[in-house]
């Protein structure tokens, strides 16, 4: 309760706009208070991220203040900051950003005095000065940035990427968006605690992160973005290496089901109008275990069909589509007491491409 009640203290006292959503942790291991100058909410300690802490992006008084000695962590639920975050650390640092339930934090390897926001709309809201001619950025959201340091930057990305071969971090430069060098790690980092690491979990076109390959000034970018190449043909020389597929996306249902779902529906809009002409797609269903291998077998064919049926009443055309199923065979889980969340991953439509 402690941790609420500061809170509650810091909007008296100073008028801040702060919210949490979800509930904080009620362990109190952490001192916060406002440095009385206006400029910020300063973390002196050890901060539970635990819930959604909503402030007010338009005034400097409610940007948290990570000091030297803090750091934040998160225990069992995913908790971030609605808001701008600043870090006094004189290290990399984990910036626990978000916005509108998306959470996307950033890493800096040089984070001291640099202050991040992120936006979860188009970046193609912003104005620019002349037209964009290699990347396609991103619909997902928007990082806005203030340092003078020069340093590595990590974003993390989690859904609608056609292609994380041809990922790049996009930065907003002199009025336009620019590709940054960059390259998507094989393995995420950790973005539940402040301390940069990576996890033993690879980078997916469904999750994970991408860094630059060097260390850049970050003065010369207002926001950054993550984009892909927009030139179709140079996509399909992208894929057209070898005849070998490649998952580009998966799509689930739910139990004993076979009909889209409102996000499933959302997700394919997207993929259609990544999808180059003259592409080869291939739509493999799966299944749980439950019924029998020749029901599930059919079922999964049943699921592919579907994803077929709706490119086709959806403009996809001069699109070779390949359907099969392997019912219960394939599981992404194999356990006899997986919970309803993990086995929704065994009910799926493996969506691949020529690469």
């Amino acid at each position: 309760m402690r941790k609420i009640f500061y809170l509650i203290l810091l909007s008296l006292f100073t008028g801040n706009v702060i919210q949490a959503q979800n509930g904080f942790s009620a362990e109190s291991n952490f001192f916060i208070h406002n440095n009385n100058t206006g400029n910020g909410i300063v973390i002196h300690d050890t901060y539970e991220l635990n819930s959604v802490v909503k402030t007010n992006r338009a005034e400097n008084s409610s940007t948290f203040i990570f000091d030297k000695q803090s750091s934040w962590k998160q225990n069992m639920f995913a908790g971030y900051i609605d808001g701008k975050v600043t870090s006094n650390i004189e290290t990399n640092f984990v910036f626990p950003v978000g916005n509108n339930e998306k959470y996307c934090p950033l890493v800096l390897t040089n984070s001291k005095n640099s202050t991040v926001c992120y936006f979860n709309e188009p970046p193609m809201n912003f104005p620019t000065s002349g037209s964009q001619e290699f990347e396609v950025i991103s619909k997902n959201g928007y990082w806005s940035i203030a340092s003078n340091n020069t340093s590595k930057i990590s974003l993390y990305f989690s859904d609608n990427i056609l292609n994380k071969d041809g990922l790049t971090i996009l930065g907003f430069k002199n009025g336009n968006w620019v590709r940054v060098s960059s390259v998507v790690d094989s393995l995420t980092f950790n973005t539940r605690k402040s301390e940069f690491s990576f996890l033993e979990e690879s980078s997916t076109i469904d999750k994970g992160s991408i860094t630059t390959v060097e260390e850049i000034d970050l003065s010369n970018y207002s926001a950054l973005a993550v984009g892909t190449l927009s030139d179709t043909s140079i996509i399909s020389n992208v894929i057209g290496k070898a005849v070998v597929f490649s998952n580009i996306k998966s799509i689930h249902f739910p139990f004993n089901d076979k009909d889209l779902t409102e996000y499933s529906t959302n997700l394919l809009n997207h993929l259609i109008l990544n999808i180059p002409k003259n592409a080869k797609l291939k739509l493999v269903g799966h299944t749980d275990f439950y019924g029998s291998s020749d029901y599930n077998y059919s079922f999964g064919m049943e699921r592919a069909n579907t994803i077929k049926t709706f490119f086709e009443l959806n403009g996809i055309t001069n699109v070779e589509i390949e359907i099969q199923s392997e019912g219960e065979d394939s599981p992404k889980v194999d356990c006899e007491n997986c919970s309803s969340k993990e086995m929704v991953l065994n009910r799926r439509v493996d969506i691949y491409m020529v690469k």
